[in-house]
């Protein structure tokens, strides 16, 4: 028992990543632990693909043995990372509820995540956060109903963002994951105490990011007027009206207005979606010689955060964040300081997934325009062993053998 593992599955357009530790204290014969890290995914709907994560967890099953998981990492609250395990509590496995074995001890939440988090006179109140999360919701569901009524209008991302950043639905996956280890679930940040938050004795973690307090990743966020109001067609289904000019208002203006503010729809969905990314849990293992960094989605916003406090390293293996998108790619210092050429091998994973139907139509070849781009599939190729996901079947994975105390490492598929 000298190898720790890492498998990054295939879950299409997510992540779902376990990792299998030897663990010991000084004296004591290792223990195997395991780390679920996410697990869900999201193409242009809230569901995504359900019938992927039964491979997955099945497997996961398999490697537990009857044995509790010993850590779940929730990185951020975004479909792609949350609804995965929402499957596994109606689903029967060789005749036995999967929730019954998929028991857990140990639970990791971003902080965000937090019940408290948005409610005054709470323990966890963040008040920076509470207008902000407010504003987000009365835009999202405002750009939901515009977007459904008017599906002409509709494009792959767009709907793609709005499933992925849909906070009632997220809600309900999120408050699932609360409960996996309700005696021993904990919301991570930057400089908290670790001690008593996870049951391993060798292998250590650092927590790059995110804040405690995730209004850092806010930015600038003016929420966008559609300028209709909802109502029903004549075939029954949701249809907008437009909105009529004030008294007095020249029509070609008023309109003209209108059109340039749903311009801006685009750029909150945006604004919208990094700031989530931005409050992934990022956080680097290490084991006997080896480091390992795990950073979620976290955009440039974390990844400068992060390099400002001094905590950027060269590391051994990179779980690529953000699917490959050039808004996850870490700046090119941080880059080449994870990622160092100084003759130590290096190994990048990306979780993508191309749209099938598109490619055979000879169109755009992934899921969403440009991710990953190719520009930063060059970048990490040049530098380190990159494997992609796509490589596998879906619900298959690709695994990483790190032989403790060598520089040994072996790259195996599933199937």
């Amino acid at each position: 028992m000298n190898k720790l593992r890492v498998r990054v599955y295939n879950v299409l357009f997510g992540d779902a990543i376990l990792i299998s530790v030897p663990d010991a204290a000084p004296g004591e014969s290792p223990a195997l632990r395991h780390i679920l890290i996410d697990v869900g995914n999201s193409l242009v709907t809230e569901g995504g693909e359900d019938s992927v994560f039964k491979k997955v967890v099945a497997d996961v099953l398999t490697e537990l043995a009857g044995q509790p998981l010993d850590l779940y990492i929730m990185t951020h609250e975004h479909m792609d990372h949350v609804q995965g395990l929402q499957y596994y509590q109606t689903k029967v496995l060789h005749g036995q509820p999967i929730k019954d074995k998929l028991q857990t001890r140990y639970a990791w939440l971003t902080r965000s995540a937090h019940p408290d988090y948005y409610t005054p006179g709470t323990p966890g109140y963040h008040p920076n956060a509470k207008e902000r999360k407010r504003l987000e919701q009365v835009f999202l569901d405002e750009a939901r109903e515009y977007f459904q009524a008017a599906p002409d209008e509709q494009t792959d991302w767009v709907r793609g963002l709005l499933a992925i950043n849909n906070p009632r639905k997220t809600d309900d996956c999120v408050s699932i994951l609360r409960d996996l280890a309700p005696a021993h679930t904990h919301y991570i940040y930057r400089g908290m105490d670790l001690n008593g938050t996870h049951p391993f004795r060798e292998a250590t973690f650092e927590i790059w990011a995110p804040e405690e307090d995730t209004a850092t990743y806010y930015g600038q966020f003016h929420p966008v007027a559609f300028g209709a109001v909802a109502g029903i067609g004549p075939s029954g289904k949701p249809a907008l009206a437009r909105v009529e000019p004030p008294r007095g208002v020249d029509a070609g203006a008023f309109y003209n207005l209108l059109d340039w503010r749903r311009r801006g729809y685009g750029d909150n969905l945006l604004s919208i979606d990094s700031a989530a990314n931005n409050t992934s849990i990022v956080f680097c293992l290490n084991w006997r010689g080896w480091s390992l960094l795990f950073p979620g989605d976290a955009e440039v916003r974390s990844w400068k955060e992060i390099n400002k406090r001094s905590l950027v390293k060269s590391v051994h293996f990179l779980k690529i964040s953000h699917h490959g998108s050039i808004t996850g790619m870490p700046p090119e210092d941080v880059l080449g300081e994870l990622l160092k050429a100084d003759g130590t091998r290096r190994y990048v994973a990306l979780s993508a997934y191309p749209d099938l139907e598109k490619q055979a139509r000879g169109e755009q070849e992934w899921t969403y325009p440009e991710v990953p781009r190719q520009e930063v599939l060059g970048k990490l190729k040049s530098r380190a062993d990159l494997q992609q996901t796509i490589q596998v079947a879906d619900g298959g994975y690709i695994e990483y053998a790190f032989a403790g105390g060598t520089s040994n490492v072996t790259i195996g598929t599933s199937g």
